[in-house]
């Protein structure tokens, strides 16, 4: 004796997980609205400190409606983390952005 699920499921599951991602897609950009009003409420340190700027809020704002801006996020901060490991294994001795180097006394670099 069959089932009834085993003759339904194969044909019905392709049609429910696209049912499933149309009926979804409401929450998901939601969701990423909410996701872009909590960085833009965030200061210019502590995007920094994720390695965003606010650039990178407007460019991800400016995709279409049902793109996720998280990819080009990621993308953005992963090659700024690539960047300045590249610039600390080229120059260790370096002062990385962000970093304060000790001022001069006045009159000493006039010799």
């Amino acid at each position: 004796m069959f089932h009834f699920r085993e003759v339904v499921e194969p044909v019905a599951a392709p049609r429910r997980s696209l049912l499933w991602r149309v009926a979804a897609w409401p929450l998901r950009v939601l969701a990423a609205r909410r996701a872009m009003a909590a960085l833009g409420a965030m200061s210019d340190r502590e995007l920094a400190d994720v390695g965003l700027y606010r650039q990178d809020l407007r460019d991800a704002t400016a995709l279409r409606l049902g793109e996720d801006p998280t990819a080009l996020l990621t993308a953005r901060t992963a090659e700024r983390r690539g960047a300045r490991w590249a610039a600390a294994v080229e120059n260790p001795l370096a002062p990385r952005s962000g970093e304060r180097v000790a001022a001069k006394p006045p009159g000493e670099g006039l010799r």
